[in-house]
Order: C-alpha cells, then sequence, then structure tokens
C-alpha cells in the first residue's frame, strides 16, 4: 500500500481529484488490474487534507507500475495531480489483511 499526504491547492476540490485519479487508475490498471486506489478526506479537522491510499497486489506490481508511469503518458498524469496537489509525504507499506 502506497501512502500519499496532499493538501488541496488553492480552488481545487476533492471531485477534481477524484476525476483525476479515475483516469490515473484506468492507466495503471493495463499493467496490473489488481491495482486499487482509495483517496480520503478528513470529515474532522482540517478540510484541506486529502490522503491516497494505492493497493497493489505485490512489490512487483507497484514496480511494473512505477516504471510505466514514467512513460509521456504516465509523466502527463503525474503532472496533473501537482496541479492539484501538494504531497508532503508517502510510504510505502507491506500490509496483511486480517
Amino acid at each position: 500500500v502506497e501512502v500519499w499526504n496532499c493538501t488541496l491547492k488553492e480552488g481545487k476540490t476533492a471531485a477534481d481529484v477524484e476525476a483525476h485519479n479515475a483516469k490515473w487508475l484506468k492507466f495503471v490498471r493495463q499493467t496490473s488490474s489488481a491495482v486499487n486506489s482509495y483517496g480520503m478526506e478528513s470529515v474532522v479537522g482540517d478540510a484541506g487534507t486529502f490522503v491516497f491510499a494505492d493497493v497493489y497486489p505485490d512489490l512487483a506490481a507497484w514496480g511494473a507500475v512505477k516504471t510505466d508511469l514514467d512513460s509521456d503518458p504516465g509523466s502527463e498524469l503525474e503532472a496533473v495531480f501537482g496541479e492539484l496537489l501538494d504531497c508532503t509525504s508517502n510510504r510505502l507499506y507491506k500490509s496483511t489483511q486480517h
């Protein structure tokens, strides 16, 4: 699970991010159909924060997606996130389902 901690840029909304994330997800699912992505907004507290949790089936799929995101079409998709969000940190976690 890759988790990104972000804030919305001035004038941008969670709906803007969700619409773009749908395009991103369609692109990455060409590489790994098992990728899922979750956007989380604050319900209580700082309403400008936004968290992504992108879930990959394994580290190999994560690496393949990252390689594809380095392509011209992938880089263009990633650049749009920079117009919508300021992301201050990310982490890649190994997870287990309980």
